[in-house]
């Protein structure tokens, strides 16, 4: 089976080099304390067991039990669900303190949608999004493994939605075939549904969302050391991502992250691994390089700092006490079919009955040297100038763009860039609030919706009818609130204005970038999965020099990239440029 998790873009780098170095004393670069500072972080802390009352002992959950992703190698998909599902539990369910017990999101959805493409002829997209280079059986869909940034469909309204929605949302073929496997004892029993079934899901399941993402964002990571592309890359580490991991977790928003898992895979239990000691399930990566390069993705929901190294594997411990509370989608002991699996991986259900089977939590050191794009997705309806009572259904998403945000390119300019997405209005609505995605450190934004006249000549020509401005720590999707609701009738063109810009003051254009059909890494094999984007005239538009260009024009690359060697590089690579990634939100009227 395929690894279940591939960073799509370090694979490119890693391939370049191979080299690692054995755990050594890390150096320490210097951080600022975030959102919670004035908040005294405790040593320990766990949230399926947090104190709301303040009275010392845990009263709440806000874990959903574990999954188990067997047959299919579609970690990514389960750690950000199970992160989602954290965040909905402290946010939009919050005054239900028994959610975590029945919430459950499907990780199908999210899973097929993100590789495949839309299939909707009506749609101007059609065709638009990512595709798998061969397909045998559908579940070839699910095992091409990926980082936790596809969960940009989340903002497309593909999901999350509870897998009781509808039959095609549960994870399992469409005829529901079991597989059985052999236990110690020689007898069989029921431990996944089966591979060998049909898990297509029809199209029209696309499009729906029982929760509106509004943010998912990278934070500053543990593991700061150079990228693979160094032949024998020193380790880092970087104190400030292990803080704001923890006060992203006192906000009741567990973290999804990707590591280098080895051979200890779900259906290997007992068998001593290379980085994790089975005896205890800690594990600790203490290489660097292509070795360890990113195959799994899991999601944190505690941590202890005082957790001991000798609990790691005697011959490569790491330099400190201190690890992450992970929670793994391999099954669980205390779940039955089919998030039970073979019941017995992680830490113990009851340390002193070992009959009960392993919970699927473990331990993963402060100091691994993989861990990688600590991501958190936050929702609310509150955005939107609605409660939590507001029906999803009535939520328009005016957008164009519908490949997954691998990459965004961050191009400089030497002049002002304006980006601009120009809609219209397919039926009334009251627009709300809009989103975006950014990349880079402390970037400044600013905004302007205007509403066009019939026969415009740019996206500002028009009525100026609200602005705004923020700026944004870390790379990520962001959704800002309009200054006032702009009542719109069907028919209405509008348009969205951008600038952002760099703390240096230098403006930049943020391009959605993925590799076509016939880029290299698809042709040499070192990818199996490419993107199709399909960018219509009229939708999206640049200013460069003060001239506004259609992005689906010709010169449009030229003008962003403001290079003509990089024009070609562009070409050359098959890179696909998708529309800018801004969406506008309105309520039906």
């Amino acid at each position: 089976m395929k690894y279940c998790f591939s960073f799509l873009l370090s694979l490119l780098l890693v391939l370049l080099s191979i080299g690692y170095t054995s755990a050594a004393e890390p150096e320490v670069i210097s951080f600022e304390s975030g959102a919670l500072e004035d908040q005294e972080l405790p040593s320990s802390f766990d949230l399926r067991n947090v104190d709301t009352d303040g009275d010392g002992v845990g009263d709440r959950c806000y874990v959903t039990p574990v999954r188990s992703q067997r047959p299919l190698g579609d970690c990514w998909a389960f750690a950000v669900t199970a992160a989602a599902e954290t965040s909905i539990l402290g946010s939009v369910l919050e005054d239900d303190p028994e959610a975590y017990k029945s919430l459950d999101l499907s990780e199908k959805q999210l899973a097929y949608f993100a590789n495949t493409a839309l299939n909707d002829p009506s749609h101007p997209q059609n065709g638009e999004g990512r595709y798998v280079v061969e397909i045998n059986d559908a579940h070839d869909i699910y095992d091409e493994g990926d980082t936790t940034l596809p969960a940009s469909v989340y903002a497309m309204g593909v999901g999350p939605v509870s897998e009781s929605r509808d039959p095609g949302y549960e994870y399992r073929g469409k005829n529901g075939t079991i597989a059985s496997e052999t236990a110690l004892d020689g007898t069989l029993y029921d431990f996944s549904y089966s591979v060998d079934d049909d898990w297509t899901i029809d199209e029209s399941l696309r499009f729906r969302s029982d929760f509106l993402l509004t943010s998912a964002y990278e934070l500053p990571c543990p593991n700061d050391s150079p990228s693979h592309e160094q032949e024998d890359p020193e380790y880092v580490y970087n104190e400030a991502g292990t803080i704001a991991i923890k006060e992203q977790l006192l906000q009741k928003h567990a973290v999804a992250i990707g590591f280098h898992s080895d051979s200890s895979k779900p259906w290997e239990t007992g068998e001593k691994g290379e980085y994790i000691n089975v005896e205890t399930w800690a594990h600790y990566t203490w290489q660097r390089g292509f070795v360890t390069a990113g195959n799994h993705a899991v999601t944190i929901i505690g941590w202890d700092d005082d957790y001991p190294v000798s609990n790691f594997l005697e011959e490569h411990q790491p330099p400190a006490n201190g690890a992450w509370l992970i929670k793994n989608s391999w099954g669980s002991g205390e779940n039955e079919f089919p998030n039970r699996a073979t019941g017995l991986w992680g830490l113990p259900v009851d340390p002193d009955d070992p009959s009960k089977g392993g919970s699927g939590y473990f331990w993963i050191s402060y100091y691994d040297q993989s861990i990688s794009l600590p991501t958190v997705y936050l929702f609310d309806y509150s955005l939107l100038g609605a409660d939590a009572d507001l029906d999803i259904a009535s939520v328009v998403r005016n957008q164009h763009d519908f490949v997954p945000i691998t990459v965004v390119s961050s191009i400089p300019c030497d002049s002002k860039a304006k980006a601009a997405n120009v809609f219209m209005a397919e039926e009334a609505q009251n627009l709300t609030a809009l989103s975006f995605h950014t990349e880079g450190m402390d970037i400044k934004v600013t905004w302007q919706v205007y509403l066009l006249n019939e026969e415009f000549q740019s996206p500002e020509d028009g009525e100026l009818v609200a602005e705004g401005e923020g700026t944004y720590a870390t790379s990520g999707i962001y959704m800002e609130k309009l200054s006032k609701q702009i009542a719109i009738e069907k028919g209405q063109m509008f348009s969205v204005v951008m600038t952002h810009q760099m703390a240096d003051g230098t403006f930049v254009f943020p391009i959605s970038v993925s590799g076509g059909k016939d880029s290299p890494n698809i042709k040499n094999e070192v990818l199996f999965k490419y993107a199709k984007a399909v960018v219509g005239e009229g939708e999206s538009y640049i200013c460069r020099d003060g001239s506004w260009v259609d992005l689906s024009a010709e010169n449009a690359v030229a003008l962003i990239a403001g290079d003509p060697a990089l024009v070609e590089d562009f070409k050359k690579n098959d890179n696909q440029m998708d529309n800018f990634s801004i969406k506008v939100y309105g309520i039906v009227q």
